[in-house]
């Protein structure tokens, strides 16, 4: 199953990512992967829509079990908060430019 959170503060999206891909490593389940980008998201009956939630659901394509990727303006948005590792440029459905991807470092 899926889930998708919604935060005003980038460092506190990644951090909260972060703890749960890192909790679910630690279990014997199934795992757990997560993708990060920001930018407007529009709220309608409970649920949140557009290009940013869009880009945010199929960038997640690009994550592993135990991983984390983002969007290089989320990389570059948290500075030296977090260590991020190159994933490549990515051609996502939808978007006519290619999507630079960040992993976040274990």
């Amino acid at each position: 199953d899926g889930f998708m959170l919604c935060y005003g503060d980038i460092q506190q999206a990644v951090a909260a990512a972060a703890r749960i891909v890192a909790r679910m490593r630690r279990t014997d389940g199934p795992g757990a992967h997560a993708s990060v980008h920001h930018g407007v998201a529009i709220a309608r009956d409970g649920d949140y829509f557009g290009s940013a939630v869009n880009l945010a659901a199929r960038l997640l394509a690009a994550a592993s079990r135990d991983q984390l990727v983002a969007t290089a303006p989320v990389a570059s948005a948290t500075g030296t908060s977090f260590a991020w590792e190159p994933a490549g440029v990515l051609r996502i459905r939808g978007f006519a430019e290619p999507i630079e991807a960040f992993r976040l470092a274990a």
